[in-house]
Protein backbone atom coordinates (compact mmCIF):
# COMPACT_ATOMS: atom_id res chain seq x y z
CA UNK A 1 0.00 0.00 0.00
CA UNK A 2 2.79 2.34 0.86
CA UNK A 3 4.58 1.57 -2.36
CA UNK A 4 1.45 2.47 -4.30
CA UNK A 5 1.50 5.96 -2.81
CA UNK A 6 5.10 6.68 -3.67
CA UNK A 7 5.66 9.44 -6.25
CA UNK A 8 8.11 8.92 -9.04
CA UNK A 9 11.11 11.25 -8.69
CA UNK A 10 11.11 11.87 -12.40
CA UNK A 11 8.51 14.58 -13.31
CA UNK A 12 6.15 13.85 -16.13
CA UNK A 13 5.57 16.78 -18.54
CA UNK A 14 2.44 16.88 -20.60
CA UNK A 15 2.85 18.26 -24.08
CA UNK A 16 1.54 21.86 -24.36
CA UNK A 17 -1.59 22.19 -26.38
CA UNK A 18 -1.02 23.93 -29.69
CA UNK A 19 -2.21 27.54 -29.73
CA UNK A 20 -1.89 30.61 -31.86
CA UNK A 21 -0.24 33.69 -30.36
CA UNK A 22 -1.95 37.04 -30.77
CA UNK A 23 0.75 39.29 -32.17
CA UNK A 24 -1.54 41.82 -33.83
CA UNK A 25 -4.12 42.17 -31.10
CA UNK A 26 -5.97 45.39 -30.37
CA UNK A 27 -4.55 48.07 -28.08
CA UNK A 28 -7.03 47.35 -25.29
CA UNK A 29 -6.24 43.61 -25.10
CA UNK A 30 -2.51 44.30 -25.13
CA UNK A 31 -2.88 46.77 -22.27
CA UNK A 32 -4.84 44.20 -20.26
CA UNK A 33 -2.41 41.43 -21.32
CA UNK A 34 -5.27 39.27 -22.52
CA UNK A 35 -5.48 37.25 -25.69
CA UNK A 36 -7.24 39.03 -28.57
CA UNK A 37 -9.08 37.13 -31.30
CA UNK A 38 -8.15 39.98 -33.71
CA UNK A 39 -11.69 40.16 -35.09
CA UNK A 40 -12.59 43.23 -37.10
CA UNK A 41 -13.95 45.81 -36.81
CA UNK A 42 -14.07 44.86 -33.11
CA UNK A 43 -12.61 41.94 -31.26
CA UNK A 44 -14.95 39.85 -29.14
CA UNK A 45 -13.59 41.19 -25.82
CA UNK A 46 -14.16 44.82 -26.80
CA UNK A 47 -17.58 43.92 -28.21
CA UNK A 48 -18.53 42.22 -24.96
CA UNK A 49 -17.39 45.20 -22.89
CA UNK A 50 -18.89 47.78 -25.28
CA UNK A 51 -15.54 49.47 -25.70
CA UNK A 52 -13.76 51.31 -28.49
CA UNK A 53 -11.48 48.87 -30.33
CA UNK A 54 -8.16 50.03 -31.80
CA UNK A 55 -5.50 48.23 -33.84
CA UNK A 56 -1.90 49.15 -34.67
CA UNK A 57 -0.32 48.17 -37.93
CA UNK A 58 2.99 48.84 -39.68
CA UNK A 59 2.80 50.55 -43.02
CA UNK A 60 4.92 48.74 -45.57
CA UNK A 61 5.85 51.93 -47.41
CA UNK A 62 6.33 54.71 -44.91
CA UNK A 63 7.02 52.67 -41.81
CA UNK A 64 4.61 54.81 -39.80
CA UNK A 65 2.06 53.38 -37.40
CA UNK A 66 -1.57 53.45 -38.51
CA UNK A 67 -4.32 52.97 -35.97
CA UNK A 68 -7.55 51.52 -37.24
CA UNK A 69 -10.40 52.65 -35.06
CA UNK A 70 -13.77 50.96 -34.63
CA UNK A 71 -16.77 52.00 -32.57
CA UNK A 72 -19.64 50.13 -30.98
CA UNK A 73 -22.27 49.47 -33.62
CA UNK A 74 -24.98 51.84 -32.39
CA UNK A 75 -22.80 54.96 -31.86
CA UNK A 76 -21.10 54.22 -35.18
CA UNK A 77 -24.39 54.81 -37.02
CA UNK A 78 -24.84 58.12 -35.23
CA UNK A 79 -21.34 59.47 -35.46
CA UNK A 80 -21.96 61.96 -38.29
CA UNK A 81 -20.85 65.46 -37.36
CA UNK A 82 -18.71 64.34 -34.42
CA UNK A 83 -15.31 64.60 -36.11
CA UNK A 84 -12.56 66.71 -34.56
CA UNK A 85 -11.57 69.29 -37.19
CA UNK A 86 -7.91 69.67 -38.07
CA UNK A 87 -7.10 73.05 -36.61
CA UNK A 88 -3.92 74.83 -35.72
CA UNK A 89 -3.94 76.52 -32.34
CA UNK A 90 -2.91 79.88 -33.75
CA UNK A 91 -5.28 79.75 -36.72
CA UNK A 92 -8.83 78.52 -37.07
CA UNK A 93 -11.99 78.76 -39.06
CA UNK A 94 -15.45 79.73 -37.97
CA UNK A 95 -16.80 76.81 -39.91
CA UNK A 96 -16.51 74.79 -36.72
CA UNK A 97 -19.82 76.32 -35.65
CA UNK A 98 -22.56 74.93 -37.88
CA UNK A 99 -25.46 77.09 -38.88
CA UNK A 100 -28.78 76.56 -37.19
CA UNK A 101 -30.59 77.18 -40.44
CA UNK A 102 -29.76 73.77 -41.84
CA UNK A 103 -30.09 70.35 -40.21
CA UNK A 104 -26.72 69.23 -38.95
CA UNK A 105 -25.42 67.14 -36.13
CA UNK A 106 -23.90 68.58 -32.98
CA UNK A 107 -20.17 69.25 -33.15
CA UNK A 108 -17.64 69.94 -30.44
CA UNK A 109 -14.70 71.59 -32.18
CA UNK A 110 -11.20 71.35 -30.83
CA UNK A 111 -9.37 74.62 -30.18
CA UNK A 112 -6.04 72.84 -30.01
CA UNK A 113 -3.48 71.58 -32.48
CA UNK A 114 -4.55 68.54 -34.41
CA UNK A 115 -2.38 65.83 -32.87
CA UNK A 116 -0.85 62.89 -34.65
CA UNK A 117 -3.61 60.30 -35.20
CA UNK A 118 -1.64 57.71 -33.26
CA UNK A 119 -1.25 59.90 -30.19
CA UNK A 120 -4.82 61.14 -30.39
CA UNK A 121 -6.44 57.72 -30.55
CA UNK A 122 -3.92 55.69 -28.65
CA UNK A 123 -4.08 57.97 -25.61
CA UNK A 124 -7.86 57.68 -25.43
CA UNK A 125 -8.16 53.95 -25.00
CA UNK A 126 -10.10 52.95 -21.92
CA UNK A 127 -7.65 51.14 -19.73
CA UNK A 128 -6.83 50.31 -16.15
CA UNK A 129 -3.88 52.68 -16.29
CA UNK A 130 -2.89 54.09 -12.89
CA UNK A 131 -2.34 57.84 -12.63
CA UNK A 132 1.31 58.86 -12.44
CA UNK A 133 2.79 61.03 -9.74
CA UNK A 134 2.34 64.20 -11.79
CA UNK A 135 -1.34 63.45 -12.42
CA UNK A 136 -1.92 62.54 -8.76
CA UNK A 137 -0.33 65.82 -7.68
CA UNK A 138 -2.55 67.75 -10.09
CA UNK A 139 -5.63 65.86 -8.88
CA UNK A 140 -4.77 66.90 -5.34
CA UNK A 141 -4.26 70.48 -6.56
CA UNK A 142 -7.73 70.40 -8.12
CA UNK A 143 -9.46 69.03 -5.01
CA UNK A 144 -7.76 71.35 -2.54
CA UNK A 145 -7.35 74.54 -4.57
CA UNK A 146 -8.81 74.74 -8.09
CA UNK A 147 -12.34 73.67 -7.16
CA UNK A 148 -12.42 76.18 -4.29
CA UNK A 149 -11.39 79.26 -6.27
CA UNK A 150 -13.80 78.51 -9.14
CA UNK A 151 -16.94 77.82 -7.11
CA UNK A 152 -19.31 80.71 -6.58
CA UNK A 153 -21.50 79.10 -3.90
CA UNK A 154 -21.88 75.86 -2.00
CA UNK A 155 -23.84 74.26 -4.85
CA UNK A 156 -20.93 74.96 -7.20
CA UNK A 157 -18.46 73.67 -4.62
CA UNK A 158 -20.37 70.41 -4.18
CA UNK A 159 -20.43 69.84 -7.94
CA UNK A 160 -16.78 70.72 -8.50
CA UNK A 161 -15.21 69.09 -5.45
CA UNK A 162 -17.45 66.08 -4.77
CA UNK A 163 -19.89 65.34 -7.57
CA UNK A 164 -17.66 65.63 -10.65
CA UNK A 165 -14.56 63.98 -9.08
CA UNK A 166 -16.68 60.98 -8.06
CA UNK A 167 -17.88 60.66 -11.65
CA UNK A 168 -14.29 61.04 -12.86
CA UNK A 169 -13.16 57.92 -11.02
CA UNK A 170 -15.44 56.01 -13.42
CA UNK A 171 -14.55 58.01 -16.52
CA UNK A 172 -11.02 58.44 -17.84
CA UNK A 173 -11.97 61.36 -20.18
CA UNK A 174 -13.51 63.24 -17.26
CA UNK A 175 -10.42 62.60 -15.13
CA UNK A 176 -8.27 63.91 -17.98
CA UNK A 177 -10.30 67.14 -18.02
CA UNK A 178 -9.80 67.55 -14.27
CA UNK A 179 -6.04 67.12 -14.68
CA UNK A 180 -5.97 69.55 -17.63
CA UNK A 181 -7.83 72.22 -15.67
CA UNK A 182 -5.62 71.72 -12.61
CA UNK A 183 -2.47 72.03 -14.76
CA UNK A 184 -3.66 75.35 -16.18
CA UNK A 185 -4.62 76.55 -12.70
CA UNK A 186 -1.13 75.69 -11.45
CA UNK A 187 0.33 77.59 -14.42
CA UNK A 188 -1.67 80.62 -13.33
CA UNK A 189 -0.36 80.30 -9.78
CA UNK A 190 3.21 80.17 -11.08
CA UNK A 191 2.61 83.29 -13.17
CA UNK A 192 1.69 85.20 -10.01
CA UNK A 193 5.07 84.53 -8.43
CA UNK A 194 7.81 87.19 -8.61
CA UNK A 195 10.30 84.71 -10.06
CA UNK A 196 8.46 82.85 -12.80
CA UNK A 197 9.61 79.41 -13.89
CA UNK A 198 8.65 79.77 -17.54
CA UNK A 199 9.87 76.31 -18.51
CA UNK A 200 7.68 74.70 -15.88
CA UNK A 201 4.69 76.77 -16.99
CA UNK A 202 5.10 75.69 -20.60
CA UNK A 203 5.51 72.06 -19.53
CA UNK A 204 2.25 72.26 -17.60
CA UNK A 205 0.50 73.73 -20.63
CA UNK A 206 1.78 70.86 -22.79
CA UNK A 207 0.51 68.35 -20.24
CA UNK A 208 -2.84 70.10 -20.04
CA UNK A 209 -3.06 70.21 -23.83
CA UNK A 210 -2.45 66.47 -24.10
CA UNK A 211 -5.07 65.56 -21.50
CA UNK A 212 -7.59 67.98 -22.99
CA UNK A 213 -7.25 66.58 -26.51
CA UNK A 214 -7.51 63.04 -25.19
CA UNK A 215 -10.70 63.90 -23.31
CA UNK A 216 -12.19 65.89 -26.18
CA UNK A 217 -11.99 63.04 -28.65
CA UNK A 218 -13.62 60.54 -26.29
CA UNK A 219 -16.28 63.12 -25.38
CA UNK A 220 -17.34 63.32 -29.01
CA UNK A 221 -17.46 59.53 -29.28
CA UNK A 222 -19.58 59.27 -26.12
CA UNK A 223 -22.02 61.99 -27.13
CA UNK A 224 -24.62 59.74 -28.82
CA UNK A 225 -24.53 57.19 -25.98
CA UNK A 226 -27.37 57.73 -23.50
CA UNK A 227 -25.48 55.96 -20.72
CA UNK A 228 -22.72 58.61 -20.98
CA UNK A 229 -24.86 61.77 -20.62
CA UNK A 230 -23.72 62.50 -17.07
CA UNK A 231 -20.06 62.17 -18.02
CA UNK A 232 -20.58 64.25 -21.18
CA UNK A 233 -22.27 67.13 -19.35
CA UNK A 234 -19.78 67.13 -16.48
CA UNK A 235 -16.93 67.05 -18.96
CA UNK A 236 -18.40 69.88 -21.03
CA UNK A 237 -18.51 72.21 -18.01
CA UNK A 238 -14.85 71.51 -17.20
CA UNK A 239 -13.90 72.13 -20.82
CA UNK A 240 -15.56 75.56 -20.66
CA UNK A 241 -13.34 76.40 -17.69
CA UNK A 242 -10.28 74.89 -19.33
CA UNK A 243 -10.79 76.73 -22.62
CA UNK A 244 -11.13 80.18 -21.09
CA UNK A 245 -8.37 79.63 -18.50
CA UNK A 246 -5.92 78.26 -21.08
CA UNK A 247 -6.68 81.25 -23.31
CA UNK A 248 -5.98 83.60 -20.37
CA UNK A 249 -2.64 81.97 -19.55
CA UNK A 250 -1.51 82.18 -23.16
CA UNK A 251 -2.56 85.83 -23.30
CA UNK A 252 -0.50 86.57 -20.21
CA UNK A 253 2.52 84.79 -21.68
CA UNK A 254 2.12 86.66 -24.99
CA UNK A 255 1.89 90.01 -23.20
CA UNK A 256 5.05 89.39 -21.18
CA UNK A 257 7.22 87.95 -23.96
CA UNK A 258 10.28 89.89 -25.09
CA UNK A 259 12.32 90.06 -28.25
CA UNK A 260 15.07 88.09 -26.52
CA UNK A 261 12.67 85.40 -25.34
CA UNK A 262 9.79 85.18 -27.82
CA UNK A 263 6.93 82.84 -27.06
CA UNK A 264 6.87 79.71 -29.26
CA UNK A 265 4.02 79.89 -31.73
CA UNK A 266 2.25 76.85 -30.33
CA UNK A 267 1.75 78.72 -27.05
CA UNK A 268 0.26 81.88 -28.59
CA UNK A 269 -3.39 82.61 -27.82
CA UNK A 270 -5.99 81.05 -30.08
CA UNK A 271 -7.80 83.07 -32.69
CA UNK A 272 -11.47 82.27 -32.09
CA UNK A 273 -11.64 78.58 -31.11
CA UNK A 274 -12.20 79.45 -27.44
CA UNK A 275 -15.62 80.83 -28.42
CA UNK A 276 -16.67 77.54 -30.02
CA UNK A 277 -15.85 75.35 -27.05
CA UNK A 278 -17.38 77.71 -24.49
CA UNK A 279 -20.61 77.59 -26.45
CA UNK A 280 -20.45 73.81 -26.92
CA UNK A 281 -21.47 73.06 -23.32
CA UNK A 282 -24.58 75.21 -23.73
CA UNK A 283 -25.50 73.49 -26.99
CA UNK A 284 -25.09 70.04 -25.41
CA UNK A 285 -27.28 70.98 -22.44
CA UNK A 286 -30.01 72.59 -24.54
CA UNK A 287 -29.90 69.72 -27.02
CA UNK A 288 -30.53 67.19 -24.26
CA UNK A 289 -33.15 69.42 -22.62
CA UNK A 290 -35.21 69.89 -25.78
CA UNK A 291 -34.73 66.36 -27.09
CA UNK A 292 -37.23 63.55 -26.83
CA UNK A 293 -36.61 60.82 -24.30
CA UNK A 294 -35.74 58.36 -27.06
CA UNK A 295 -32.01 58.54 -27.86
CA UNK A 296 -31.27 60.35 -31.11
CA UNK A 297 -28.72 62.69 -32.59
CA UNK A 298 -28.24 65.92 -30.70
CA UNK A 299 -28.80 68.51 -33.38
CA UNK A 300 -28.70 72.28 -33.52
CA UNK A 301 -31.85 72.61 -35.56
CA UNK A 302 -34.30 72.72 -32.63
CA UNK A 303 -37.53 74.35 -33.71
CA UNK A 304 -38.47 75.50 -30.22
CA UNK A 305 -36.38 78.00 -28.24
CA UNK A 306 -34.32 76.60 -25.37
CA UNK A 307 -36.25 76.48 -22.12
CA UNK A 308 -34.86 78.15 -19.04
CA UNK A 309 -35.10 75.99 -15.98
CA UNK A 310 -34.90 76.71 -12.31
CA UNK A 311 -32.03 74.68 -10.87
CA UNK A 312 -32.97 71.50 -9.03
CA UNK A 313 -30.88 71.60 -5.88
CA UNK A 314 -29.98 68.81 -3.53
CA UNK A 315 -29.82 70.82 -0.31
CA UNK A 316 -28.59 68.00 1.91
CA UNK A 317 -25.64 67.37 -0.39
CA UNK A 318 -24.51 71.00 -0.53
CA UNK A 319 -25.18 71.43 3.18
CA UNK A 320 -22.68 68.65 3.87
CA UNK A 321 -19.92 71.11 2.93
CA UNK A 322 -19.22 73.19 6.01
CA UNK A 323 -16.93 75.74 4.44
CA UNK A 324 -16.81 79.47 3.77
CA UNK A 325 -15.71 80.42 0.26
CA UNK A 326 -14.80 83.76 -1.28
CA UNK A 327 -16.37 83.72 -4.75
CA UNK A 328 -14.86 85.65 -7.64
CA UNK A 329 -17.86 87.59 -8.93
CA UNK A 330 -16.06 89.58 -11.61
CA UNK A 331 -14.32 92.94 -11.12
CA UNK A 332 -11.21 93.42 -9.04
CA UNK A 333 -11.34 96.12 -6.38
CA UNK A 334 -9.56 98.58 -8.70
CA UNK A 335 -11.93 97.89 -11.57
CA UNK A 336 -14.97 98.03 -9.30
CA UNK A 337 -14.00 101.47 -8.01
CA UNK A 338 -12.64 103.08 -11.20
CA UNK A 339 -13.54 101.40 -14.49
CA UNK A 340 -17.04 100.20 -13.59
CA UNK A 341 -18.44 103.72 -12.87
CA UNK A 342 -16.92 105.03 -16.12
CA UNK A 343 -18.54 102.26 -18.15
CA UNK A 344 -21.86 102.65 -16.34
CA UNK A 345 -22.06 106.38 -17.10
CA UNK A 346 -20.96 106.12 -20.74
CA UNK A 347 -22.67 102.89 -21.83
CA UNK A 348 -26.04 104.53 -22.50
CA UNK A 349 -24.85 106.94 -25.23
CA UNK A 350 -22.64 104.18 -26.65
CA UNK A 351 -25.62 101.85 -26.99
CA UNK A 352 -27.65 104.56 -28.70
CA UNK A 353 -24.82 105.12 -31.19
CA UNK A 354 -24.60 101.39 -31.88
CA UNK A 355 -28.35 101.18 -32.45
CA UNK A 356 -28.20 104.12 -34.83
CA UNK A 357 -25.40 102.52 -36.83
CA UNK A 358 -27.31 99.23 -37.02
CA UNK A 359 -30.39 101.07 -38.35
CA UNK A 360 -28.33 102.85 -41.00
CA UNK A 361 -26.79 99.57 -42.16
CA UNK A 362 -30.17 97.82 -42.18
CA UNK A 363 -31.84 100.53 -44.23
CA UNK A 364 -29.00 100.77 -46.74
CA UNK A 365 -28.82 97.05 -47.51
CA UNK A 366 -30.91 94.65 -49.52
CA UNK A 367 -32.05 92.06 -47.00
CA UNK A 368 -32.47 89.27 -49.52
CA UNK A 369 -29.96 87.00 -51.23
CA UNK A 370 -30.36 85.09 -54.47
CA UNK A 371 -29.03 81.54 -54.37
CA UNK A 372 -27.57 79.65 -57.33
CA UNK A 373 -30.84 77.76 -57.79
CA UNK A 374 -32.74 81.01 -58.25
CA UNK A 375 -34.52 81.06 -54.89
CA UNK A 376 -34.53 84.32 -52.92
CA UNK A 377 -33.80 83.96 -49.20
CA UNK A 378 -33.47 86.41 -46.35
CA UNK A 379 -30.01 87.66 -45.40
CA UNK A 380 -29.65 85.79 -42.12
CA UNK A 381 -26.37 87.54 -41.30
CA UNK A 382 -27.85 90.99 -40.73
CA UNK A 383 -30.85 89.52 -38.98
CA UNK A 384 -28.57 87.58 -36.65
CA UNK A 385 -26.68 90.80 -35.88
CA UNK A 386 -29.87 92.59 -34.89
CA UNK A 387 -30.87 89.68 -32.68
CA UNK A 388 -27.43 89.74 -31.07
CA UNK A 389 -27.74 93.48 -30.48
CA UNK A 390 -30.94 92.81 -28.52
CA UNK A 391 -29.10 90.18 -26.47
CA UNK A 392 -26.33 92.67 -25.77
CA UNK A 393 -28.84 95.31 -24.68
CA UNK A 394 -30.33 92.91 -22.13
CA UNK A 395 -26.92 91.97 -20.74
CA UNK A 396 -25.84 95.62 -20.59
CA UNK A 397 -28.96 96.47 -18.60
CA UNK A 398 -28.29 93.65 -16.14
CA UNK A 399 -24.59 94.47 -15.76
CA UNK A 400 -25.30 98.06 -14.72
CA UNK A 401 -28.41 97.34 -12.69
CA UNK A 402 -28.66 98.38 -9.07
CA UNK A 403 -27.73 95.01 -7.57
CA UNK A 404 -25.25 93.86 -10.23
CA UNK A 405 -22.22 94.01 -7.93
CA UNK A 406 -23.99 92.50 -4.94
CA UNK A 407 -25.54 89.21 -6.08
CA UNK A 408 -26.75 86.53 -3.67
CA UNK A 409 -24.12 85.30 -1.27
CA UNK A 410 -22.66 81.84 -1.33
CA UNK A 411 -24.86 80.82 1.61
CA UNK A 412 -28.16 81.59 -0.11
CA UNK A 413 -29.86 79.07 -2.34
CA UNK A 414 -32.13 79.70 -5.34
CA UNK A 415 -35.70 78.37 -5.12
CA UNK A 416 -36.38 74.68 -5.49
CA UNK A 417 -37.52 73.52 -8.90
CA UNK A 418 -40.83 71.78 -9.33
CA UNK A 419 -40.11 70.51 -12.83
CA UNK A 420 -41.49 67.14 -13.80
CA UNK A 421 -39.13 64.73 -15.50
CA UNK A 422 -41.00 64.78 -18.87
CA UNK A 423 -39.99 68.44 -19.23
CA UNK A 424 -36.35 67.56 -18.85
CA UNK A 425 -36.00 65.61 -22.10
CA UNK A 426 -33.03 63.29 -21.93
CA UNK A 427 -31.77 65.20 -18.88
CA UNK A 428 -34.24 63.19 -16.79
CA UNK A 429 -31.54 60.50 -16.45
CA UNK A 430 -28.97 63.01 -15.17
CA UNK A 431 -28.47 63.63 -11.45
CA UNK A 432 -30.23 66.68 -10.04
CA UNK A 433 -27.08 68.32 -8.72
CA UNK A 434 -25.44 68.04 -12.14
CA UNK A 435 -28.49 69.41 -13.98
CA UNK A 436 -28.51 72.34 -11.60
CA UNK A 437 -24.81 73.08 -12.01
CA UNK A 438 -24.77 72.80 -15.81
CA UNK A 439 -27.89 74.96 -16.09
CA UNK A 440 -26.23 77.75 -14.14
CA UNK A 441 -22.90 77.48 -15.93
CA UNK A 442 -24.53 77.54 -19.38
CA UNK A 443 -26.88 80.46 -18.59
CA UNK A 444 -29.95 78.21 -18.82
CA UNK A 445 -31.11 78.77 -15.23
CA UNK A 446 -33.36 81.44 -13.80
CA UNK A 447 -32.66 83.50 -10.72
CA UNK A 448 -29.77 85.72 -9.59
CA UNK A 449 -26.42 85.17 -11.27
CA UNK A 450 -22.89 86.38 -10.59
CA UNK A 451 -21.66 89.10 -12.91
CA UNK A 452 -19.21 86.76 -14.62
CA UNK A 453 -22.07 84.51 -15.78
CA UNK A 454 -24.22 87.45 -16.80
CA UNK A 455 -21.54 88.78 -19.17
CA UNK A 456 -20.34 85.44 -20.56
CA UNK A 457 -23.94 84.42 -21.28
CA UNK A 458 -23.67 86.52 -24.45
CA UNK A 459 -21.79 83.72 -26.23
CA UNK A 460 -24.57 81.25 -25.41
CA UNK A 461 -27.54 83.43 -26.31
CA UNK A 462 -26.57 84.93 -29.66
CA UNK A 463 -27.43 83.09 -32.91
CA UNK A 464 -24.86 80.75 -34.41
CA UNK A 465 -24.90 82.74 -37.67
CA UNK A 466 -23.72 85.78 -35.73
CA UNK A 467 -20.82 83.90 -34.14
CA UNK A 468 -19.84 82.58 -37.56
CA UNK A 469 -19.44 86.19 -38.73
CA UNK A 470 -17.44 87.12 -35.63
CA UNK A 471 -15.14 84.12 -35.81
CA UNK A 472 -14.47 84.59 -39.50
CA UNK A 473 -13.36 88.15 -38.77
CA UNK A 474 -11.32 87.26 -35.68
CA UNK A 475 -9.48 84.54 -37.58
CA UNK A 476 -8.27 87.13 -40.11
CA UNK A 477 -6.73 89.32 -37.40
CA UNK A 478 -3.10 89.25 -36.36
CA UNK A 479 -1.68 88.02 -33.06
CA UNK A 480 0.14 90.37 -30.74
CA UNK A 481 3.86 89.66 -30.88
CA UNK A 482 5.56 92.52 -29.08
CA UNK A 483 5.67 94.02 -25.62
CA UNK A 484 1.93 94.53 -25.21
CA UNK A 485 1.61 97.72 -27.24
CA UNK A 486 -1.45 98.13 -29.40
CA UNK A 487 0.55 98.43 -32.63
CA UNK A 488 2.70 95.30 -32.15
CA UNK A 489 0.76 92.72 -34.14
CA UNK A 490 1.76 89.95 -36.49
CA UNK A 491 -0.04 89.62 -39.78
CA UNK A 492 -2.38 86.67 -40.21
CA UNK A 493 -2.25 84.09 -42.98
CA UNK A 494 -6.05 84.14 -43.33
CA UNK A 495 -7.44 87.10 -45.26
CA UNK A 496 -11.03 88.23 -45.01
CA UNK A 497 -12.10 88.71 -48.61
CA UNK A 498 -15.01 91.01 -49.44
CA UNK A 499 -16.31 91.56 -45.91
CA UNK A 500 -20.02 92.28 -45.87
CA UNK A 501 -21.80 94.95 -43.81
CA UNK A 502 -22.92 92.07 -41.60
CA UNK A 503 -19.27 91.25 -40.81
CA UNK A 504 -18.59 94.87 -39.83
CA UNK A 505 -21.70 95.15 -37.66
CA UNK A 506 -21.05 91.77 -36.04
CA UNK A 507 -17.51 92.62 -35.00
CA UNK A 508 -18.61 96.03 -33.72
CA UNK A 509 -21.21 94.43 -31.46
CA UNK A 510 -18.53 91.98 -30.34
CA UNK A 511 -16.21 94.90 -29.49
CA UNK A 512 -18.90 96.45 -27.29
CA UNK A 513 -19.33 93.12 -25.50
CA UNK A 514 -15.54 92.82 -25.04
CA UNK A 515 -15.67 96.10 -23.10
CA UNK A 516 -17.91 94.37 -20.55
CA UNK A 517 -15.55 91.39 -20.40
CA UNK A 518 -12.82 93.82 -19.23
CA UNK A 519 -14.84 94.08 -16.01
CA UNK A 520 -14.04 90.43 -15.22
CA UNK A 521 -10.37 91.01 -14.47
CA UNK A 522 -10.93 89.60 -10.98
CA UNK A 523 -11.79 86.15 -12.35
CA UNK A 524 -8.53 84.28 -12.96
CA UNK A 525 -9.86 82.11 -15.81
CA UNK A 526 -11.48 85.04 -17.68
CA UNK A 527 -9.49 88.15 -16.76
CA UNK A 528 -7.37 89.40 -19.63
CA UNK A 529 -9.60 88.08 -22.42
CA UNK A 530 -11.62 91.28 -22.72
CA UNK A 531 -8.65 93.65 -23.09
CA UNK A 532 -6.79 91.25 -25.41
CA UNK A 533 -9.67 90.67 -27.81
CA UNK A 534 -10.70 94.33 -27.74
CA UNK A 535 -7.15 95.38 -28.55
CA UNK A 536 -7.11 93.04 -31.54
CA UNK A 537 -10.44 94.37 -32.80
CA UNK A 538 -9.48 98.03 -32.37
CA UNK A 539 -6.18 97.57 -34.21
CA UNK A 540 -7.84 95.60 -37.00
CA UNK A 541 -10.74 97.99 -37.53
CA UNK A 542 -8.37 100.96 -37.60
CA UNK A 543 -6.17 99.28 -40.20
CA UNK A 544 -9.19 98.36 -42.32
CA UNK A 545 -10.77 101.85 -42.03
CA UNK A 546 -13.94 100.33 -40.61
CA UNK A 547 -14.32 103.12 -38.06
CA UNK A 548 -15.62 105.78 -40.44
CA UNK A 549 -19.01 106.29 -38.79
CA UNK A 550 -22.17 107.50 -40.51
CA UNK A 551 -23.26 111.07 -39.82
CA UNK A 552 -25.73 109.99 -37.14
CA UNK A 553 -23.09 108.23 -35.01
CA UNK A 554 -21.05 109.95 -32.31
CA UNK A 555 -17.63 111.32 -33.21
CA UNK A 556 -15.68 108.83 -31.07
CA UNK A 557 -15.89 105.08 -30.84
CA UNK A 558 -16.79 103.89 -27.35
CA UNK A 559 -14.94 100.51 -27.38
CA UNK A 560 -11.68 102.18 -28.41
CA UNK A 561 -12.03 104.90 -25.79
CA UNK A 562 -12.74 102.34 -23.05
CA UNK A 563 -9.82 100.20 -24.21
CA UNK A 564 -7.46 103.18 -23.82
CA UNK A 565 -8.86 104.05 -20.39
CA UNK A 566 -8.55 100.44 -19.25
CA UNK A 567 -4.92 100.30 -20.43
CA UNK A 568 -4.13 103.53 -18.57
CA UNK A 569 -5.67 102.19 -15.37
CA UNK A 570 -3.66 98.96 -15.66
CA UNK A 571 -0.44 100.90 -16.25
CA UNK A 572 -1.21 103.08 -13.24
CA UNK A 573 -1.71 100.01 -11.06
CA UNK A 574 1.53 98.44 -12.29
CA UNK A 575 3.58 101.52 -11.43
CA UNK A 576 2.48 101.52 -7.80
Amino acid sequence: MIEALEVSPTPVFRPRRAHKKSRNGCVQCKQRKTKCDEATPRCSRCAKRGMVCQYRQKSSESGTIIVSHSLPEEPQRRRQGLVVPSLSYATSSAESLPSTSSPTSFQIPSPLPSPDPVDKLYSNAYSDEILGWTELELLSHYLTHTSRIIAFDLEDLYALRIGIPNLAFRSKPLMSSIIALAAVCKSHDLLQQPQQDRRKILDLLVLADRHHRSSLLQLQLDLPNASQYEYVLANATLMVLYTSSSHCIRIRLAETQTKDKPLPREFLPAQSQWISLIRAAHLAFVGLLNAHSEPADIGLEDTEPPREITPLLVHSQAASINEIISPENGPSERTRGLLYPILASSSGPALNALRAKARVIWKSQDHTMTQSDGFVVEDVGLQACLTSLEVFEGILSEVFSKDALSPRTSCQKPPHSGLDSPLLGRLSTVSGWLRSYVARVTSSATGPRPLRRVIMAFLNKVPTEYLNLVQTTLDSMGVRSGDGQQEAWESCDIELLNPSPAHKLAIEIFAHWAVLVMLLDGVWWIGGIGAWELGRVVSFMRSQSWLDPPQCVAEYWWPERMYIIGAELRNLANTK
